[in-house]
């Protein structure tokens, strides 16, 4: 795709000297000028089929999903879950590390350099989780 917009960029380049006094006949510049339209159009063209068809082919792919979701519920359950506890289990870890004294997360070699110094400043980082 990158090849063709590069070959019909270069080639609408050079109809653009034609617009210029080089032509004399303003006749000749309207025909290359229509020329030009076309060109572009065929661009624009070939770039929004293949934009639509990626996009038809994704809803495509996200109807089937939704259907094997409804028709096998089982079989996404444990996908489910495993998204919710990760995203959880993620922050109940920083909340957990933000709760210790800063004495005990020295004691692991964690980088603490990031940890809050008092217990407001604790808070405030805690409610932007």
């Amino acid at each position: 795709m990158e090849v063709f917009n590069e070959c019909f960029t270069l080639l609408l380049i050079y109809f653009a000297f034609c617009f210029t006094p080089l032509v004399q006949s303003v006749r000749h510049q309207y025909m290359i000028g229509f020329l030009f339209i076309g060109g572009m159009v065929v661009c624009i063209g070939t770039h929004l089929f293949f934009i639509f068809k990626d996009m038809i082919e994704q809803l495509i792919l996200s109807f089937k999903r939704y259907r094997n979701k409804k028709r096998n519920p089982h079989l996404f359950q444990e996908e489910e879950e495993d998204k919710y506890s990760t995203t959880y289990k993620i922050k109940d870890k920083l909340k957990a590390l933000f709760r210790r004294d800063r004495s005990e997360v020295i004691a692991e070699n964690v980088d603490n350099s990031d940890l809050p110094e008092n217990n407001e400043q604790r808070l405030i980082a805690i409610s932007n989780l």
